[in-house]
């Protein structure tokens, strides 16, 4: 690990040793699951202080698979407009992908 990297402590209630491996190979390399992590969003909360929530490969999943349960048969276009920093962007990103469906992207500011 490079010494000179700075260390983020995010909702650490104890210091964290950057001599730990937080993965083993086994389990970077071995197939995910339904359950694994697929990203983690940081919101401002009530508080003004950050908290991160995590969103499983399974939430994501049945997000999309509802969204494409409400649109009609056919071909769609869907166009991308929402900052990939917002939990908005997770449909918007792959519901074209999962649903073979066209993803316009949208040039900054284009979509007004």
């Amino acid at each position: 690990m490079d010494s000179t990297a700075p260390v983020i402590e995010v909702d650490a209630d104890a210091p964290i040793d950057p001599a730990t491996e937080p993965l083993a190979a086994s389990e970077r390399l071995r197939p995910l699951r339904l359950d694994d992590a697929a990203y983690t969003l940081f919101t401002s909360g009530s508080t003004g202080r950050p908290k991160g929530v995590t969103v499983s490969h399974r939430a994501v999943a049945n997000f999309v698979a509802w969204f494409d349960s409400l649109i009609p048969e056919g071909s769609q276009r869907l166009v991308f407009k929402t900052p990939h920093t917002f939990d908005a962007s997770v449909l918007e990103l792959f519901w074209p992908l999962t649903a073979g469906q066209t993803m316009v992207v949208a040039e900054p500011e284009g979509h007004r």
